[in-house]
């Protein structure tokens, strides 16, 4: 494998660039292939985030005078004005994708991921990812009229894979099963407005409803009983700020025959009567206009 490197501009020097005027932009990316030793050090780092993600052999990454040694799954990410630091020891084969990027929208993507602290993460070897970052190759080598936008967003789908691959390892490690809960997920999210029991949960997921609500409440934080209250208050908000119906016909859409225990609910969740919740939606449209 040879080294690839690509960039939106050529002018860009060894700093980087911070583009405060974009939300989400790509400086430059490609592929470090090396079969002999090397040290790379940048004292001041660079004004934009750079991601290495390791794909073949090992790379020592230093940070705050502590050398770790990081393999294929490991990745690094190193934030503005970040000191970097790492070295390649011997003359074995080396392999990482890297990309710089930039824009005001990246603390919040993120934060968004669960990487906003400058660190190294392990998702374990992937393949879609190194072929995540291929993707964005090709749109710097067509260089279309939307190749820069295209490219944002497969970082951003690059990002949610790395999460998602790190959330993965943690339910391994935890003794569960990444999407053991899809279907009765799937289940709740189209049939909320009507009684739903654990048991029939339970079914879609072939488990016993004690194994289920450990499961059901180790992954999504919440017992079944209270995640389904709080997507139909969810659902009920959203119906409130965006149509004109009444309350009691918002309340028997979300479930709620009873609009009485309804507004009980919503104010014992949300902290406000839901004829109050939806009076200070209309004062912010009103300012807003």
């Amino acid at each position: 494998m040879n080294n690839e490197s690509y960039s939106r501009n050529n002018e860009l020097t060894d700093d980087g660039a911070a583009a405060d005027g974009q939300y989400l932009q790509i400086n430059c990316t490609g592929i470090c292939a090396m079969n002999r030793s090397f040290t790379t050090y940048r004292p001041q780092g660079r004004r934009d985030y750079y991601l290495l993600f390791m794909d073949r052999g090992t790379l020592e990454v230093i940070r705050e005078g502590q050398p770790q040694v990081i393999q294929p799954g490991h990745l690094v990410i190193f934030h503005p004005g970040e000191t970097q630091w790492y070295v390649k020891h011997d003359d074995s084969e080396m392999v990482y994708y890297w990309i710089h990027f930039t824009g005001y929208g990246v603390p919040e993507v993120l934060s968004g991921c669960g990487l906003a602290a400058a660190g190294i993460y392990y998702t374990g070897p992937r393949q879609d990812i190194t072929e995540a970052f291929r993707e964005i190759f090709q749109n710097f080598i067509g260089r279309d009229s939307c190749y820069e936008t295209a490219a944002a967003a497969q970082l951003l789908a690059i990002l949610v894979r790395i999460r998602r691959s790190i959330d993965e390892l943690e339910c391994t490690r935890r003794g569960l099963i990444a999407g053991r809960l899809k279907a009765s997920l799937n289940y709740i999210h189209s049939q909320y407005n009507r009684p739903i029991s654990v048991r029939e949960l339970a079914e879609l997921e072939h488990l016993s409803p004690s194994r289920y609500c450990w499961l059901f409440r180790q992954q999504m934080g919440l017992s079944p009983h209270d995640f389904i209250i709080d997507l139909r208050l969810r659902m009920a908000a959203d119906l409130m700020a965006k149509t004109d119906l009444s309350l009691k016909q918002i309340a028997h859409m979300v479930g709620y025959d009873d609009q009485l225990y309804f507004s009980r609910l919503f104010r014992s969740k949300r902290g406000l009567a839901p004829k109050h919740y939806a009076q200070s939606l209309l004062n912010l449209m009103d300012k807003e206009q």
